[in-house]
């Protein structure tokens, strides 16, 4: 392997990584912080991060598309974040990468109804209903259990939340295909994250969490810095970066490692349980998507 290969591989093992311990460090935030804020201070220093980058490359800013980037940093970032991060208060952080594990299949069945040269064939629609059976897998025992009194609605909301979270991640992407092509990466990831941030502070002020960081412990610290500089800053540069190193197909080997190392994490870490049904969901929904990656190459 060559250097330039290993710089790559370097590169994907650490958006893997940073994408993975989203989840872990969204739960720790949330000992200090309420969803909104948690969500708003991520997309504010992912903001500056990105932003730090566009004006030291010289990004050409005329004619950014603000309609278009603000309906991107809704469905794209402000949306799914914040349900991600009020579903996490219910559900444990590995469970939560699992369930947003199936964001492909979503952006595959959402591709085929508004993309007209990604239409679904057979074996790709074989794909999707396989990534679906594993959500049924992990969703009906927890309906099953909350009917009968075992455990409460909020486990299976805050599934909801997460599962909807990764509709909203489909839709960007493909309102981005439709729409955005051509455009600066950089420039489209510091705008929509600049939007977003703008549509989440209005709404922090009006639920009235407040933000006291004196309290904060050093976990806290990290996890907020983390979900910024890392996962909504960093993960952006590195991920595009890869769009010019790797092809589609070995890019899309980072959609199958983010469940994986939330589960994980949250295992080690949290000590977070894992249940069978999520072990064989996370099996159907990585082979769910295999089967329409592959069936589309």
């Amino acid at each position: 392997m060559n250097r330039s290969s290993v710089l790559t591989w370097s590169i994907f093992v650490a958006l893997s990584g940073i994408w993975g311990a989203s989840f872990l460090f969204i739960k720790i935030a949330l000992g200090a912080l309420g969803p909104l804020s948690v969500v708003a201070l991520r997309l504010t220093l992912g903001a500056m991060l990105v932003w730090t980058l566009v004006l030291s490359q010289r990004v050409p800013l005329r004619s950014i598309p603000w309609r278009a980037m603000f309906l991107m940093g809704l469905i794209n970032n402000a949306m799914p974040f914040t349900l991600i991060t009020w579903g996490e208060q219910y559900i444990p952080s590995g469970l939560a990468s699992l369930v947003n594990g199936s964001m492909p299949i979503w952006a595959a069945l959402l591709s085929h109804v508004f993309l007209q040269e990604e239409r679904l064939n057979r074996r790709q629609w074989g794909g999707v209903f396989i990534g679906f059976l594993g959500l049924a897998v992990l969703f009906l025992p927890d309906i099953v259990h909350a009917t009968r009194g075992w455990q409460t609605w909020q486990w299976v909301w805050g599934q909801v939340a997460v599962t909807l979270a990764a509709v909203g991640y489909g839709l960007g992407t493909v309102y981005a295909r439709r729409n955005l092509r051509g455009y600066h990466p950089f420039l489209m990831a510091a705008t929509q994250l600049t939007a977003a941030a703008l549509i989440l502070w209005p709404l922090v002020i009006l639920a009235g969490e407040t933000i006291s960081p004196t309290g904060w412990h050093a976990a806290e610290w990290l996890a907020i810095g983390w979900l910024g500089f890392a996962s909504s800053g960093l993960a952006y540069i590195l991920y595009y970066t890869l769009i010019r190193r790797m092809g589609a197909t070995q890019l899309s080997l980072v959609t199958y490692a983010i469940p994986i190392v939330g589960l994980l994490l949250g295992t080690w870490v949290l000590d977070e349980r894992v249940g069978w049904n999520a072990l064989v969901a996370l099996g159907l929904i990585i082979g769910g998507i295999v089967v329409v990656n592959k069936a589309r190459a």
